[in-house]
């Protein structure tokens, strides 16, 4: 709906019609709105003691031949960072300094036409990064892995999905000549013309389910309330989404898209996903499995404190956005959408990103009962309490209505805000 605002101004505000997405979405579902919102957030004078890197991975949003302060920041974070095999991103306290970050730019979202980049000073940048990259070895020159600390993943910043324009980069110099570097989709370029791209650290040391790479998709909720404002609640039933192929950091692997994204409509196409192998079925994995799977790997809580850790970051997100995502003043509506988390080979959990109507089909048994139940409740939180029960009602009514009642003790949604 983001993409069509028509649809939303056709309605009036005030008219008891609730709308299953919110007009400020964009801020929160979009790469380019997300990352610039967080950096916000962060900067905030109450959120000086955060470091947003404990939240999300290092990320940038770059423009081809703009040299801004962003880019100027990523210069020296590729300069300054240095090689470390213990931290996820492969680098020394990879730190992001958001003081004094601001905008002033075009509110991300407001329009979808096609249009120019975000102000900046418009220079010739050569393909070669002029930073400096910390010298390695020669066993690590020669090595058929990566070089630590190296690995970054590029996406189209605004208007893009299913993993869409998505590239993984082995160096500042080849981040540079992908940005620069036209598609064959004039509609891509459009899109990474007017909204830049963002380029993020990526996580070297995720933790492995039988040696795949995996994120974990969240549900959450968002509620215009009856004050206008936002409630948001999170289904506490996440699931995992693996990779079909093992993950290495090989050289020859990077540009392996089986092996690095965890789409369903890139998945989907490989060999491997309706079997059932070492990525489950349909590359799916159940929380209750996956807590299985953590006690048989010495983690004794199985995954359940994770859920306190992933609500935080939720609610992190949400707070960040939620006086934007009803820019209309609307009486009535909602948005369900998809978050997607990784976790690093310690457990902790970052953001990665967020999506607008999240995947619900149901190739396999684990989503279909999965998703049923998260419809099921999302109507019960969002649209049965605005159509009440005839006070007379039949025998097959007086069943529904204990039916209602009794779905509504197995909803799952806690809500967060």
């Amino acid at each position: 709906m983001y993409r069509s605002p028509p649809r939303c101004k056709a309605t009036k505000s005030s008219a008891r019609c609730s709308m299953n997405h919110l007009d400020g979405n964009v801020h929160l579902v979009s790469k380019k709105g997300l990352f610039k919102n967080l950096v916000k957030f962060f900067a905030l004078e109450t959120n000086k003691h955060l470091d947003i890197n404990d939240f999300t991975p290092p990320s940038f949003l770059l423009f081809n031949n703009i040299m801004d302060a962003e880019r100027k920041r990523f210069d020296a974070f590729v300069s300054g960072a240095k090689p470390n095999e213990v931290n996820c991103f492969g680098l020394d306290n990879p730190a992001r300094i958001v003081a004094g970050y601001d905008s002033d730019e075009d509110e991300v979202g407001e329009e979808e036409e096609e249009g120019e980049p975000e102000a900046g000073v418009e220079v010739e940048v050569e393909v070669e990064v002029e930073v400096e990259v910390q010298t390695q070895t020669q066993a690590q020159t020669d090595s058929k892995l990566c070089n630590t600390g190296s690995l970054w993943i590029v996406k189209p910043a605004g208007n893009t999905n299913r993993g869409c324009g998505i590239s993984v980069c082995k160096s500042p110099q080849e981040i540079l000549k992908t940005i620069s570097t036209p598609s064959n989709s004039a509609l891509n370029n459009r899109i990474t013309k007017k909204h830049g791209w963002i380029v993020q650290k990526y996580m070297e040391k995720p933790f492995l389910v039988n040696s795949r790479k995996f994120d974990v998709r969240v549900f959450v909720l968002f509620v215009i309330n009856k004050e206008k404002k936002i409630d948001v609640h999170m289904f506490n039933e996440p699931y995992i989404r693996t990779s079909a192929v093992p993950y290495t950091t090989d050289k020859k692997s990077v540009s392996n898209k089986f092996m690095h994204l965890t789409n369903d409509s890139i998945q989907g196409k490989n060999d491997t996903y309706q079997k059932s192998d070492g990525g489950g079925v349909c590359n799916k994995f159940s929380w209750a499995e996956f807590g299985d799977y953590l006690k048989l790997k010495g983690f004794v809580a199985g995954g359940e404190d994770l859920i306190p850790k992933i609500q935080e970051l939720v609610k992190m997100s949400a707070l960040a956005v939620k006086e934007k995502m009803n820019a209309s003043h609307r009486k009535l509506g909602f948005e369900m959408m998809g978050y997607d988390f990784m976790l690093d080979e310690n457990l902790k959990p970052f953001l990665i990103e967020c999506n607008s109507n999240p995947c619900l089909e149901q190739p396999c048994p684990l989503l279909e009962r999965l998703i049923g139940n998260v419809i099921e409740s999302t109507f019960e939180i969002a649209v049965d309490p605005y159509h009440k029960p005839p006070k007379t009602l039949t025998n097959k009514g007086k069943e529904a209505v204990e039916e209602i009642g009794r779905l509504k003790e197995e909803n799952q949604y806690v809500q967060l805000l």
